[in-house]
């Protein structure tokens, strides 16, 4: 008989090779990721931090009106003496050493690694996500952690102490996983009762001290987000059949069609090993969760406003697109066929990906940077911040010692604070938009201030705010006006710019644009001694 062609131990060899390849190329995305501007959120979130006590993680964030999970506050609390950069590398890796974690019941494959790098890299916003200095790629990684946890758990052994811990890890991790970690007990308790497992004492007890702490959990959470989510309930107040619309929409939009097609994959390879009691449980908790998420969205408790609302979607399909490739059963005989496909179309994902994906997707929203390089060459002058500047200056400025020597004007007291009662009257500012506007921009260095200013966004109006920052700017000689998160002037209509520009106008004030970048731009302006004509 002829030797095989590859042995056992060059197998070894190559999948030892595979793995090394796969960190390296991790490492590299990490990094066409992390190169990326700041945006309008990052900024305000990330002068929130560090804390300057731990406890202040159990309590809304004391500027711009944030909110994350007290996980998420602590972690990137340690990170916040970094620059942006690194800052974005090291929750990244963070994240993906979670999730590489919580896929324990597949470490007995010498394959494993490179699997799981071709899964991390089919979502194709996973690794946006991983990188921004928000939450939301640390809570795809708090649901890979419910997933992989019932995917390694047998129904043969009773619930008990260590995984409330893992499942309690799991929820910390976010928001939503709040909901995926109980989902996960109950699919596993249930499913031990299915297959006549008699429970024991101590999974009462241990259930029981899930439930209580996950409660106890869950109104931390609702006194961490309470403000935010009172600031900007415009924005959050969304039920009904268009929430189920928009969990399914910004989910294509944060999966992509490569991410799309790997879950399509892993549910017909769950299909094909439904006997096996590792897909049975996966296909089960995933149905369990994607009915409870399609149910508190549609009673209005989980409004889905943008992709990384539904950022947790990674961490399922990580899973599950790893599971395609380690079905253990073979009952029609398919097995190999499966895990060679499953193989296949991961590989060509992450090649699509690769090319055509993330060199889009990596660049971010906003070109902050090149405005904050842009200025740090002019010579000393008075600059206005209009809408999303005044955090992204804020946050540089201790970080860039050329932004100091400006003279910075137009800016709102950024302290967080209980909403006024007004704020409360949805039919403000459309009722009497003059008396809103005097009342607000008459407080604009009282806290509370910034979030505010959003009421203006009820009837996409800003001329209120632009005027008081025209009336701020020096007369009779040049200053510039910084403008980001926003259109430029000419381009598709944005309120926040049309006031700007309208507001310049009746103050007979000049401006030419200087600058123009990525959802930012720079005006040069002079306005007259006298101001408007009367």
């Amino acid at each position: 008989m002829n030797p095989p062609i590859i042995s056992r131990v060059d197998r070894r060899h190559l999948a030892t090779l595979a793995s090394i390849l796969a960190l390296g190329g991790l490492a590299v995305l990490i990094w066409m990721f992390s190169r990326r501007s700041l945006w309008i959120d990052e900024a305000m979130g990330m002068l929130n931090y560090p804390l300057s006590n731990p406890l202040d993680a159990f309590a809304p964030l004391p500027l711009y009106t944030q909110a994350a999970p007290p996980g998420f506050s602590l972690l990137i609390s340690m990170l916040a003496f970094l620059p942006p950069e690194g800052v974005r590398s090291a929750l990244a890796v963070t994240i993906i050493a979670i999730t590489l974690l919580a896929l324990r019941g597949y470490f007995n494959s010498r394959w494993f690694l490179p699997v799981a790098a071709l899964a991390i890299s089919a979502p194709l916003k996973f690794l946006f996500y991983a990188t921004e200095l928000k939450y939301y790629g640390l809570e795809a990684a708090g649901a890979a952690i419910s997933f992989g946890w019932i995917a390694a758990r047998g129904l043969s052994n009773p619930f008990r102490v260590r995984d409330v811990a893992v499942l309690l890890a799991s929820a910390f991790c976010g928001i939503i996983t709040l909901v995926i970690a109980p989902c996960a007990a109950a699919v596993f308790l249930g499913m031990r009762i299915i297959d006549g497992h008699r429970p024991r004492a101590v999974e009462y007890v241990c259930a029981l001290a899930l439930a209580c702490a996950l409660g106890l959990y869950y109104l931390l959470i609702k006194h961490v987000t309470l403000l935010q989510m009172q600031t900007y309930s415009n924005v959050y107040d969304l039920s009904g059949w268009s929430a189920i619309r928009g969990v399914l929409e910004y989910g294509r939009n944060y999966l992509g069609y490569p991410g799309l097609i790997a879950c399509l994959v892993a549910a017909a390879s769950c299909l094909a090993d439904i006997r096996a009691e590792r897909s049975r449980k996966l296909a089960g908790l995933a149905f369990v969760v994607m009915g409870a998420i399609m149910t508190i969205a549609f009673l209005g408790k989980f409004p889905v406003t943008a992709s990384r609302h539904v950022a947790f979607l990674g961490g399922i399909a990580i899973v599950l697109s790893v599971n395609a490739v380690f079905i253990k059963r073979d009952p029609y005989g398919t097995r190999f066929l499966v895990r060679g496909g499953a193989c296949l179309v991961l590989v060509t994902l992450f090649a699509w990906n690769l090319t055509r994906g993330f060199p889009y997707v990596a660049k971010g929203v906003a070109d902050n940077d090149l405005i904050i390089a842009w200025i740090d060459e002019q010579a000393s002058t008075a600059i206005g911040l209009w809408n999303g500047a005044q955090p992204v200056i804020d946050y540089y400025k201790p970080r860039d010692a050329a932004l100091n020597r400006h003279h910075y004007f137009g800016k709102v007291n950024a302290t967080t604070a209980v909403p006024d009662p007004r704020y409360f009257d949805h039919t403000l500012p459309a009722k009497d938009y003059q008396a809103v506007a005097d009342w607000i921009e008459g407080a604009r260095s009282e806290p509370g201030a910034w979030a505010r200013v959003s009421l203006y966004r009820r009837v996409s109006n800003m001329i209120a705010p632009a005027r008081s920052l025209v009336a701020a700017a020096p007369k009779g000689s040049d200053f510039l006006v910084v403008a980001t998160h926003m259109e430029m002037p000419g381009e598709r209509p944005d309120y926040r710019t049309n006031s700007l520009m309208n507001a310049l106008s009746e103050a007979n004030c000049t401006s030419t644009m200087v600058l123009s970048v990525r959802s930012a731009f720079v005006l040069r302006a002079r306005c007259p001694t006298g101001g408007a004509d009367g």
